[in-house]
C-alpha cells in the first residue's frame, strides 16, 4: 500500500507546474539603490547609512540596468530614512507610491512637490521633517496616512485636496507652527490625536459632511478659542479637546454623540457651551453636560460654582475626566451610578465627601487621584472592580470601608490602590455575615509580588 501511495505522489508531482523563487534584483546607479519590482519597474532608496545622499535629491524617471530600462514607480520603505542632509526632493512623474518611513527624520528638507501621479503615501513617510514649512498633497489621495507629518515643527501651511475623506491618527500631531488648515468638504473622519499639540492653531472650520472626531484629536491646541461642529457630526471622541486652555465657546449642532467620555477636560475657560437639539444631542442642564438620555454625566465644568451636587437618578455612568480639575466641589451624592470612569474626579482638591450609593460596580483608573480633602470612603457591596491607583495622592484619607469580596480581589485591592495616600489608613472589611475585621495599610497585598522577573 505504501508503495502505491509513493507512485501516486510521484505522478502528481510530475503533473504540477515547476516553480522557482526568483532572486531579488538590486543594483546601484548614480549613488542610489534600485530594487526591481516588476518587469519594467523599480523602487528607489539610499545605498546605505554610509552613503546617504545630501543637498537636492533628484529622483530620475527611468534607469537602465543590464540592458533593461525601468520606470521608477516607488520610493522604498525606509528608503531615505534619517538622511538628515537632504534639503529638497524632486520626484519624477512616474512615481505612484511613497512607502512607509520613506523620508522620516530628514531634518533638512524644506521643499517638497509631490506629483499628481502619487496615489499612496505610507505611514510616517515624512515624520520628523522638522524643516518642512509647507506641503500640498495631490488630488489622487483619498486619505492622509497615520503619523504622516508628525513632529514637523515648522510646517505652517498645508493644502489638502478635495478628494481626502480621512485624516488618520497623529497625521499632524506636534506641528507647532500650523496656524490654520482648510479641511475639504469630502472629509468624513479625523482620527485620534490628529492635530494634538498644534499650539499655533487658532482657527478650524469643520466641513459639513464630517462624521467623526477621534480621541485627543485636538488635545493641547492652546490657540483655539471657538469651535462649531457641523450637523453631520455623529461621534466626538474622549478628550478630543483636552487641555485647550483658551477655548471659550463651543457650538454643538445636530445629533452629535459623546459616548466616549468628556471631550473638553481641562478647558478652564470654557463657559459658553451651546447645543442645538438633535436625536442624540447631549443635554446641558444647569451647566452640566449629559448624554441625550441622561444616563451618562459627560462634563461638569472645572469652574462650576456649586459646592454640593446630587447626580440625577437616571445617571448610570460618570464619564472619564467629567469632574477633573474642579476646585470648588466639596460633596457629591450618587444614587444609581454603576461606573465611574478614568480620572473622573482627578484633581478635585476640595472634594471631601462622596456618597457612592448602593449600585456602584466599578471605579476607573486614577478616578480620585489628588483628591486631597477626602478623609473617608465607603465602597458599597455592589462593587466588582477597582482600576489602577484610583486613590493616589489622597493624603487626607484615613478610613476605608469595603466588602470582603472586593478586599480579597488582589488585582483591585492592593498597596497601589491607595499609593502615596499615607500609611495611617484603617481599613474596615465587611463580611457577608454582618461582622467586620480591621486591617492596616501595611497589611494590603504587595502587588509587586506578581511582577518578579526571573
Amino acid at each position: 500500500m505504501n508503495y502505491l501511495k509513493s507512485i501516486a505522489l510521484a505522478t502528481l508531482m510530475l503533473l504540477l507546474p515547476a516553480t522557482s523563487a526568483m532572486a531579488e534584483v538590486v543594483f546601484a546607479f548614480n549613488g542610489l539603490k534600485y530594487t526591481v519590482t516588476g518587469e519594467n519597474t523599480v523602487k528607489v532608496g539610499k545605498i546605505g547609512d554610509s552613503k546617504k545622499p545630501s543637498g537636492k535629491l533628484v529622483i530620475p524617471a527611468q534607469v537602465t540596468f543590464d540592458g533593461t530600462t525601468y520606470d521608477v514607480t516607488a520610493i522604498d520603505s525606509w528608503g531615505f530614512f534619517d538622511c538628515t542632509m537632504i534639503t529638497e526632493v524632486v520626484f519624477p512623474p512616474t512615481v505612484s507610491n511613497i512607502d512607509i518611513w520613506a523620508f522620516a527624520r530628514c531634518e533638512s528638507i524644506k521643499q517638497l512637490t509631490i506629483p499628481a501621479t502619487v496615489t499612496r503615501i505610507g505611514y510616517a513617510a515624512f515624520e520628523n521633517c522638522t524643516s518642512l514649512t509647507s506641503i500640498e498633497l495631490p488630488v489622487t489621495l483619498k486619505s492622509v496616512s497615520e503619523r504622516l507629518f508628525n513632529d514637523c515643527y515648522k510646517l505652517s501651511q498645508v493644502i489638502l485636496p478635495p478628494t481626502v475623506t480621512r485624516i488618520e491618527s497623529l497625521a499632524f500631531s506636534d506641528c507647532k507652527s500650523l496656524k490654520k488648515i482648510t479641511l475639504p468638504d469630502s472629509l468624513k473622519v479625523i482620527g485620534n490625536s490628529t492635530f494634538a499639540y498644534c499650539d499655533s492653531l487658532t482657527d478650524i472650520v469643520f466641513p459639513k459632511g464630517l462624521e467623526h472626531i477621534g480621541n485627543d484629536a485636538f488635545k493641547g491646541c492652546y490657540g483655539l478659542k471657538s469651535i462649531m461642529f457641523p450637523e453631520s457630526l455623529q461621534s466626538l471622541g474622549q478628550d478630543a479637546f483636552r487641555n485647550c486652555k483658551n477655548l471659550e465657546t463651543v457650538y454643538i449642532t445636530g445629533g452629535t454623540k459623546m459616548d466616549r467620555g468628556n471631550p473638553f477636560p481641562s478647558c478652564d475657560k470654557l463657559k459658553d457651551l451651546k447645543i442645538a437639539g438633535g436625536v442624540n444631542s447631549p443635554l446641558l442642564v444647569d451647566g452640566v453636560l449629559f448624554s441625550h438620555d441622561m444616563t451618562e454625566l459627560i462634563s461638569f465644568r472645572p469652574d462650576h460654582p456649586v459646592t454640593s451636587y446630587t447626580v440625577p437618578a437616571s445617571v448610570k455612568i460618570i464619564a472619564s475626566h467629567s469632574f477633573s480639575g474642579n476646585k470648588t466641589l466639596r460633596a457629591i451624592k450618587m444614587t444609581n451610578v454603576e461606573h465611574i470612569g478614568l480620572a473622573a474626579f482627578y484633581g478635585c482638591s476640595a472634594l471631601a465627601e462622596v456618597d457612592f450609593g448602593k449600585r456602584l460596580e466599578s471605579i476607573g483608573k486614577e478616578a480620585f487621584n489628588d483628591c486631597r480633602s477626602l478623609t473617608e470612603i465607603y465602597l458599597p457591596d455592589s462593587m466588582k472592580e477597582i482600576g489602577q491607583i484610583p486613590f493616589n495622592f489622597c493624603y487626607g484619607l484615613t478610613k476605608v470601608s469595603v466588602s470582603e469580596a472586593i478586599a480579597d480581589d488582589k488585582q483591585s485591592f492592593n498597596n497601589t490602590t491607595f499609593r502615596f495616600s499615607g500609611d495611617k489608613m484603617i481599613f474596615t472589611i465587611r463580611k457577608p455575615d454582618g461582622t467586620t475585621r480591621t486591617i492596616y495599610y501595611n497589611d494590603l497585598y504587595d502587588i509587586s509580588r506578581d511582577y518578579i522577573f526571573r
